[in-house]
């Protein structure tokens, strides 16, 4: 049974904060620690609420230290194995304002709530969440340092998950970002934290004792981190802009609608197409496939945007001719601007990937530290010569690839295509749409240049093997 919140019966009146614990059932001990840390503080939540998540329920209690019912907590439970769910149920059965969500392996430090309910009072009606810094420590409590977190920044953000369970959510904003998300694995927060701030709210760090939280191997964060999923769990929290420019041509439109039928994409996915063909027919022909792929893949949004003005190159006129990318590049530019997704993928109507390409590549574009790559390209040839769409890093376009150069995974390099890659949004609003020419580059190259000129670094992925059908060899 799934768990979706819905709103309290009884409306809202002067309670201010609630504190919503979620225990599985493992580590009683520490359970109970973190409870005993939350009955503690002074002044105390107006409401306090365990939710067990586990097939046992209320048969746990005997397992904690003393029963929490007689400490001032209403005690609910369910067997979810999601701790999003769990939140959910307790956010129902509360009434307050602002809602702290606690994991039963951390501790409140002496003063924490005081210093939450001094910021949510003085906080703008804008503000959805007041988050803190993070005390890690081991599973006995040795300190393992203090992370002082950044202040917010919408797209900062997007890049790096710095928003913890444990901060004061306003209950406004996380009703109109629809609860809880669940089956993010271990990003449910992060989840929560884009949805609300995709929604205009914003959040704000406060002062005051951090959260103390406990690094042990039995986390879920460690967990997904042993099994390989947690990359699979960050591309999936994050929303993805696809973003095609349709030339006119028949003969690889069909595969490009079969790719994004069949693909691989994220729960929040948006489609951008520019139909630059300058017929009617085939125009119709886009619009009627991108609704149906809007109600089939239940896409976030769609923009169709006719462009009917097409490039008038003669027909024998080679494809590196400068009017032409500097036509396609004005047409990209009026698009990418305009773009709020996390994640951008430009897809070319004539290159055909692999149906798990956007998750792997989007796998790809981790959370700092982990990295600040900007982009990440799937492997096409670009002519007949054997040559990849993609430079090296100590030569650009000038120091080709070949397919016998990549292994399975990513490779650093100094530029990539634009035909199937992933572009982390927040790098691409700091930078236009770029148009070197002068260096004998497209929009794409320009651009990777630039990225790496602001620090970022570019990578294409050998596992990514697409088909070029026009413009490159027809090899995968």
């Amino acid at each position: 049974m799934t768990i979706r919140y819905s709103a309290p019966r009884i409306i809202p009146g002067v309670r201010a904060i609630a504190v919503v614990a979620a225990w599985g059932g493992q580590h009683p001990a520490w359970a109970g620690e973190a409870l005993a840390s939350i009955e503690g503080q002074r002044p105390a939540a107006d409401e306090r609420v365990l939710v067990i998540d586990h097939p046992h329920g209320l048969d746990l209690l005997s397992r904690l230290p003393r029963d929490p019912r007689n400490h001032g907590w209403t005690v609910l439970h369910g067997d979810w194995r999601d701790p999003g769910q769990a939140r959910n149920l307790g956010l129902s059965r509360t009434t307050s304002r602002w809602v702290v969500f606690f994991d039963a392996d951390n501790l409140m430090a002496p003063g924490h709530l005081d210093a939450v309910g001094r910021a949510v009072r003085s906080a703008l009606p804008r503000v959805g969440v007041v988050y803190h810094d993070i005390r890690y420590v081991t599973a006995d409590l040795g300190d393992s340092g203090l992370w002082r977190v950044p202040d917010y920044d919408y797209w900062s953000l997007r890049a790096s998950n710095f928003i913890d369970t444990s901060s004061a959510w306003r209950r406004e904003a996380v009703e109109l970002a629809g609860g809880w998300p669940v089956g993010c694995g271990s990003f449910e927060d992060y989840a929560l934290a884009l949805a609300v701030t995709r929604r205009g709210w914003v959040a704000q760090r406060r002062d005051g004792p951090p959260v103390t939280m406990r690094q042990h191997d039995h986390s879920r964060s460690h967990t997904r981190v042993r099994t390989g999923d947690r990359r699979t769990d960050l591309w999936r929290t994050r929303t993805l802009g696809i973003v095609s420019l349709l030339a006119g041509r028949h003969s690889t439109f069909g595969r490009w609608a079969e790719f994004l039928t069949h693909a691989e994409l994220p729960p929040h996915t948006s489609l951008y197409v520019i139909d630059n063909s300058g017929d009617p027919e085939f125009g119709t022909l886009v619009r009627s496939t991108c609704e149906r792929l809007a109600v089939d893949r239940r896409l976030d949004h769609l923009t169709v945007l006719p462009r009917p003005h097409r490039y008038g190159g003669a027909p024998d006129e080679p494809y590196f001719v400068r009017e032409r990318h500097l036509h396609i590049a004005r047409l990209y530019s009026e698009v990418m601007p305009t773009i709020r997704e996390d994640l951008v993928l430009t897809l070319e109507d004539d290159v055909e990937p692999p149906l798990d390409a956007v998750r792997r590549l989007g796998e790809q574009i981790g959370c700092t530290p982990w990295g600040r790559y900007a982009a990440v390209a799937g492997a096409y040839d670009m002519g007949a010569d054997g040559g990849l769409c993609a430079g090296r890093a100590d030569g650009g376009w000038g120091s080709p690839i070949h397919w016998r150069d990549l292994g399975d995974g990513p490779m650093d390099v100094g530029s990539v295509g634009g035909g199937c890659t992933m572009w982390a949004n927040w790098a691409l609003v700091e930078q236009p749409i770029p148009f070197m020419w002068y260096d004998g580059l497209g929009w794409d190259g320009s651009l990777c240049n630039r990225l790496r000129q602001n620090g970022f670094g570019i990578q294409l992925h050998g596992g990514v093997r697409c088909t070029h059908h026009v413009h490159g060899a027809i090899r995968s």
